[in-house]
């Protein structure tokens, strides 16, 4: 359906393989993240301004959105501009921040040595790529960002 807003519609067969392909790995991407135990982040599409959206070399870099938890609508360059990644080709940066904490194994720590390095990776979230919002802060509107369905800062 999103597909109908282009000014033309995915072409050929390689766009539209690159369209579903691109989907199904971001749909992958977030049902994986709900096995590991991720919980939805509403604030993961807000990684990028709308000017980087379709920047390949940036959200090859960085991702197209900072966690794959959020509900995110294709990315659609505007007419006349060069068409970049419909969906995330990567985890984001959020998403590899949560596991690292979650599950990064200290095989040679002690209690307190583990407890000090799962510290450093926690003193890093205030950083504006880890922003996070849970189901719960789109319904009670605490932060005007966090949203399904939203692309951009």
């Amino acid at each position: 359906m999103a597909t109908s807003l282009l000014s033309d519609p995915l072409a050929d067969d390689d766009a539209l393989d690159t369209y579903i392909y691109q989907y199904l790995r971001a749909l992958t991407a977030h049902e994986v993240g709900h096995v590991l135990g991720l919980r939805h982040n509403f604030l993961g599409s807000t990684l990028l301004a709308p000017e980087e959206l379709n920047d390949r070399a940036a959200t090859r870099q960085r991702g197209l959105v900072s966690s794959v938890m959020d509900y995110f609508p294709p990315n659609l360059a505007p007419p006349d501009s060069e068409q970049g990644d419909y969906f995330p080709v990567t985890v984001g940066l959020y998403d590899q921040w949560a596991i690292e904490y979650g599950y990064r194994p200290f095989p040679q720590a002690l209690p307190h040595q583990a407890q000090q390095q799962l510290q450093q990776i926690a003193q890093r979230s205030p950083a504006p790529e880890l922003a996070y919002a849970a189901d719960e802060d789109i319904w009670n509107f605490i932060d005007p960002m966090a949203n399904a369905w939203d692309l951009q800062q």
